[in-house]
């Protein structure tokens, strides 16, 4: 590999620049060191294609929204053959400005050792901030969002993981990030995942400063072995953790607090089994604070505080017990 010091200063890169086979690490002297596309009037898919491992660290990226129609801003890019990844990716203490679309998106790749941390976002992003789709028998693992400041204007997410393949996500981790749903959106989805099996979501600040603006916080599908802990979720108007199915999760000492939208709960087993649910405050849904329906069975549901919004369990051999329904 090689190593790259940026100055501070302005550093200009034309739309769709590639890194080819080199693995580079590219450092910059902080906020002052910018990396900004280029003057472009024609519309490009991304700025900055990756297709091996990169690290990039301590500066700012500038998308000159108003100059150019760039797409994504980083692509991870792979043929979208079985196998394919990209590893080996750090992208650190940066701050992002002026984009026009998604900040991190992955195509056609899995994606092994990739971390996100002590990103800041200038002003609002009007598309997603991570967002990986990852073809069939394609594998996503060891995925880190950590200590991450973002504000949302559209319906993005915030880390997007869809898997083809049962079985090929596992080990992400998304913690200590702060998540503002900001003007502009009506269906924002924080945490996105499908088929993980194991991950921890943690210690996040989800906020939308306006009713409808994020319509769940954690949306799980065919995932098993999470960790749903220490969060502070505020604003959603459809669920607090949505889960189709989760298995054999703990989802304890969350505070989630709805828009007082009338649709569904705090905490929705919409399929699942065998979660412990525990120790959350969960208030303003106009629903149900907690719902399990029919064919999601044997939970643990204790000593949580449901505000008065009640908890319906509509599936078998689960306890519920010791909860506090006064509003």
């Amino acid at each position: 590999g090689a190593t790259i010091k940026l100055l501070e200063g302005t550093h200009l890169i034309a739309d769709e620049t590639v890194i080819g086979n080199k693995i580079l690490d590219i450092y910059g002297e902080g906020k002052n060191t910018i990396i900004k596309i280029a003057d472009n009037g024609s519309s490009t898919t991304y700025g900055l294609r990756i297709s091996t491992g990169l690290t990039l660290k301590n500066l700012t990226l500038d998308g000159n929204a108003s100059n150019t129609a760039t797409g994504e801003l980083l692509q991870i890019y792979g043929d979208g053959s079985g196998g394919e990844t990209v590893n080996d990716v750090t992208i650190q203490d940066i701050w992002l400005t002026n984009l026009n679309a998604e900040f991190i998106v992955g195509t056609g790749t899995g994606m092994n050792d990739f971390q996100v941390k002590n990103v800041t976002s200038l002003n609002n992003l009007p598309l997603d901030f991570l967002n990986f789709n990852v073809p069939v028998n394609c594998f996503a693992s060891q995925v880190i969002v950590k200590d991450c400041n973002v504000q949302i204007a559209g319906d993005g997410p915030f880390m997007k993981i869809v898997v083809a393949t049962t079985g090929y996500g596992s080990n992400y981790f998304g913690t200590g990030n702060r998540i503002t749903y900001a003007t502009g959106g009506s269906n924002g989805v924080a945490f996105n995942w499908s088929e993980v099996n194991r991950g921890v979501i943690s210690n996040n600040i989800a906020f939308a400063n306006d009713t409808g603006r994020m319509q769940i916080f954690a949306n799980l599908i065919e995932c098993n072995y999470l960790t749903i802990t220490g969060n502070n979720v505020k604003g959603a108007n459809y669920a607090g953790i949505y889960c189709n199915p989760l298995d054999d999760s703990t989802i304890t000492g969350n505070i989630i607090i709805g828009s007082g939208a009338v649709y569904t709960a705090g905490i929705h087993f919409d399929s699942g089994d065998r979660n412990v649910v525990m120790g959350n405050h969960i208030d303003i849904w106009n629903t149900d604070a907690i719902t399990i329906d029919s064919g999601s069975d044997k939970h643990v549901v204790v000593g949580n505080y449901s505000g008065g919004d009640g908890i319906v369990d509509n599936g078998a051999s689960s306890v519920v017990a010791d909860n506090n329904d006064n509003g």
